[in-house]
């Protein structure tokens, strides 16, 4: 990912409109900052790959645990 950050992905599709994405962030804190900073990028990336970024519910922590 930009911006340094170093990070597991975690992912689940429920359905054709709600896919699941967790962004573990392993070398910073995941503080709102950090947190809103991630799903910008991630969000630039979707729509630059031509998909609907409201399809996506991304959450960014530093639990690597699979709860959303």
């Amino acid at each position: 990912m930009k911006k340094g950050y170093e990070h597991n992905t975690l992912g689940m599709v429920n359905s054709q409109d709600e896919i699941l994405v967790k962004f573990v962030l392993t070398n910073k804190e995941a503080n709102k900052k950090e947190r809103n900073e991630v799903i910008t990028i991630f969000n630039e990336l979707i729509v630059e790959n031509g998909m609907e970024p409201k399809l996506f519910k991304v959450k960014v922590s530093n639990d690597d645990s699979p709860d959303w």
